[in-house]
């Protein structure tokens, strides 16, 4: 159970800023014994935009599921740019550092920090079809057992529909 509450403020037409903080409160269920467990949770970020680009810094503390049965406290920090070159083309680049700490019984120790970058390209082929793509480069390193990393290139197409909707 968590709750946020937040506000966002345009200081100018150029910059932007967003903040929210809240409580989270987690029942665990162990072999022995039931506990509780409280913390904060909060985001923020701040926002500057060009002509044709935006970047954005951001920071946040967020509780997720692992898909495992349980659920990890992460700690992020990120910064991107993303710009129009021209009316087709526009790209962007992505960074991130988070630390993911397993809220459960028996998991005190179990750590992780996982890095990734992301670059991507798009173009529009007409003012309906986008082509996309891009690399990326992950890497994580848990407290126990080994770190891995990952590169990965990606390629799509897209047709947008929004030319249907009224």
């Amino acid at each position: 159970l968590f709750a946020l509450a937040g506000i966002e403020h345009n200081f100018s037409e150029v910059w932007r800023s967003e903040i929210s903080f809240g409580l989270r409160r987690v029942r665990i269920q162990g072999s022995d014994a039931d506990r509780n467990e409280s913390g904060w949770l909060g985001q923020g970020s701040l926002e500057r935009r060009f002509e044709t680009g935006l970047l954005r810094a951001a920071a946040a503390r967020e509780l997720n599921p692992t898909g495992l049965g349980l659920l990890t406290q992460t700690d992020k920090i990120s910064l991107s740019w993303s710009d129009r070159i021209g009316p087709e083309l526009s790209y962007g680049i992505d960074a991130a550092a988070f630390r993911n700490a397993f809220v459960s019984a028996n998991s005190e120790n179990n750590n992780e920090r996982f890095y990734r970058i992301d670059a991507r390209v798009s173009y529009a082929l007409s003012e309906d079809w986008i082509i996309d793509g891009g690399l990326g480069y992950a890497r994580i390193d848990p407290d126990l057992g080994n770190s891995a990393r990952s590169r990965s290139v990606f390629f799509s197409a897209r047709y947008e529909w929004s030319r249907l909707l009224p």
